[in-house]
């Protein structure tokens, strides 16, 4: 089942993408909050 092979793939791509954003925007919190100090 090739489209479904694609499908999964495609989906994992999207999880990471959406954890490296996740990762980004607590690192940008935390010089944001160094800034403050």
């Amino acid at each position: 089942d090739r489209q479904r092979a694609l499908y999964e793939e495609q989906k994992k791509l999207v999880q990471q993408q959406a954890q490296t954003k996740a990762q980004m925007a607590r690192y940008e919190d935390e010089l944001a909050r160094k800034r403050m100090q």
